[in-house]
């Protein structure tokens, strides 16, 4: 029972050290290609992942990465506000096809902060 599972743990430095594995012999060259390519896609995949929720937070909360780290936080407006003024009035929409037209709320160099919004009645 025990020497099926000390054989898998013993294989595992074939999939850690791929390029030594080829050199000593114990995977072929196809093996390891498929080992590199796999690697490869699961660091990019990862990273990829990581990026997408880094967006997504500064998203909902209406930052900049590089606000977020100085603390600026005037443009949150809410998340429901944050992806109306990111995405545009059809908002929901941009994810199905690029070309479906969502006109912004501003004109891309001043954006409405919380003071704004708090001064500004609601159907201005």
């Amino acid at each position: 029972m025990l020497m099926p599972l000390f054989n898998n743990l013993f294989n595992i430095w074939k999939f850690i050290f791929p390029h030594l594995a080829f050199l000593l012999g114990a995977i072929s060259f196809n093996q390891f290609i498929l080992i590199a390519t796999f690697a490869f896609s699961a660091v990019t995949l990862t990273f990829n992942i990581y990026l997408i929720i880094a967006q997504l937070f500064c998203l909902s909360i209406g930052q900049t990465r590089v606000e977020y780290l100085q603390n600026i936080n005037i443009y949150n407006l809410g998340i429901w506000k944050n992806l109306f003024e990111i995405l545009g009035e059809n908002w929901p929409f941009i994810f199905i096809s690029p070309f479906i037209k969502s006109p912004l709320r501003s004109d891309g160099h001043s954006f409405t902060t919380r003071e704004m919004q708090e001064i500004r009645p609601k159907y201005f």
